[in-house]
């Protein structure tokens, strides 16, 4: 039984490692770090504090990086948001105009539109 036990292990070893190398092809920076490093990460990654010790040894010259609340990252996002839908409302309307201005170069403009 302690045979089978032990085979039991191996498998769950080899899953484990296959699955720390999928996430290292995914972030190529983590082939710098041991499983035990990486584990952690994964293990803690709702957790930046715990985090925080393992970016030296990811990237040159970062011991720390500053974290904020989601909602700040909300706000930004909505703002950067409302600025495309401005710009794509002004598109609109700029088409609009044209049409109404000029109907005579919509009718040349559709009848070189060819249809299959």
């Amino acid at each position: 039984q302690l045979l089978k036990l032990i085979d039991q292990l191996e498998n769950i070893q080899r899953a484990l490692e296959k699955y720390l190398e999928t996430k290292r092809h995914i972030f190529p920076r983590f082939y710098f770090i041991s499983n035990d490093d990486l584990l952690e990460i994964l293990g803690n990654s709702k957790r930046p504090d715990l985090i925080q010790p393992h970016f030296k040894k990811l990237f040159d010259n970062i011991n720390r990086i500053k974290m904020q609340k989601h909602d700040i990252m909300r706000r930004a996002l909505k703002e950067h948001i409302k600025e495309v839908r401005t710009a794509l409302s002004k598109l609109l309307n700029k088409r609009d105009k044209w049409i109404k201005e000029w109907p005579g170069q919509l009718c040349i403009t559709s009848s070189q539109v060819n249809i299959n």
